[in-house]
């Protein structure tokens, strides 16, 4: 059988040499740095929402399992 092989241009990186865990990417994609620079953003908010370590101790795993769903609901 022929292939047809062509450059889409991603960049594909394995994890710990595993071809089932890859991360890709497009270098040309300008838009790239404006993305990455708000999911950072996105994730320190995320953050500071999560429950204090301390506060999830006070709590049975269940409910602990359950303030978490809510935070990522939300």
């Amino acid at each position: 059988m022929q292939n047809i092989n062509t450059d889409d241009g991603l960049k594909r990186f394995t994890i710990n040499g595993d071809e089932n865990r890859v991360i890709e990417f497009n270098p040309n994609d300008l838009n790239l740095i404006t993305r990455l620079s708000k999911a950072q953003k996105d994730i320190n908010e995320f953050i500071k929402l999560m429950p204090n370590k301390d506060a999830l101790n006070s709590l049975n795993d269940d409910d602990a399992i359950e303030a978490h769903i809510e935070i990522l609901a939300e």
